[in-house]
């Protein structure tokens, strides 16, 4: 499955230059939904669930490689960048331990929108049938508004088990991230820059990545440049 991703270009030279990936914390999402922040009948399973929520790191990917509005959300100032992947590049970069207990279908998944109330009822119905348990959230986190329907996402959805010990949480602000070795080279396919960007430092940005050892696809987008005049005869 094809994936795409927009971030900042100077996000993607730190991963390139570290040979990391990040995942992030849904708490750190805008979205307030997102941030699943529950009140249960029983105050000890209120307790249970918001210390297994704090355990769920994920990174999100679109399908849509061709959308003015996320290049516009992800890119508002010009300097981001959309990587190409597949997901089944993705599941072969995590650690090993990681793809010894998860099969790719378990923790990579397309998200399934719904409209709130039904929303609501899915998670309802999730817990009273799952429990309280990390599969349980796991679950709750490949679900999303409607309102969101455009981005088209894949996700990967993944806990942070304290026996990972190629896993390291870090702390950026108040927001937290799941880092694990990873060298960018060996997933991301190929490297799209804004279509706004200055052309010198689009030249500089692109012989940079080339200097990572980098051998795929570098270029600019073109959702921004004028179309030629529409010829009616």
């Amino acid at each position: 499955m094809v994936a795409y991703r927009i971030l900042d270009v100077g996000i993607l030279i730190k991963m390139f230059k570290e040979k990391k990936n990040y995942l992030s914390s849904p708490q750190n999402w805008q979205d307030q939904w997102e941030k699943l922040d529950i009140k249960l009948s029983v105050k000890n399973n209120t307790r249970k669930f918001k210390r297994l929520r704090r355990k769920i790191f994920s990174q999100c990917w679109s399908r849509e490689g061709y959308s003015w509005a996320l290049w516009k959300i992800n890119s508002p100032y010009g300097y981001g960048v959309r990587i190409e992947t597949r997901m089944e590049k993705m599941y072969q970069s995590l650690p090993l331990e990681v793809r010894n207990k998860y099969n790719q279908n378990e923790i990579i998944k397309k998200v399934k929108y719904l409209k709130e109330k039904l929303l609501e009822k899915r998670i309802k119905d999730i817990i009273q049938k799952d429990g309280i348990n990390l599969k349980s959230l796991m679950k709750m986190f490949f679900l999303k508004r409607t309102a969101f329907e455009f981005e088209n996402e894949t996700r990967i959805i993944l806990p942070r088990l304290s026996r990972y010990s190629e896993f390291n949480e870090e702390s950026l602000g108040d927001k937290n991230y799941l880092s694990y070795v990873c060298d960018p080279c060996k997933y991301v396919e190929n490297i799209c820059f804004d279509s706004n960007i200055n052309k010198y430092v689009y030249d500089v940005f692109k012989s940079r990545f080339k200097d990572f050892g980098f051998t795929g696809r570098i270029y600019r987008s073109r959702i921004d440049k004028k179309p030629k005049k529409i010829q009616i005869k």
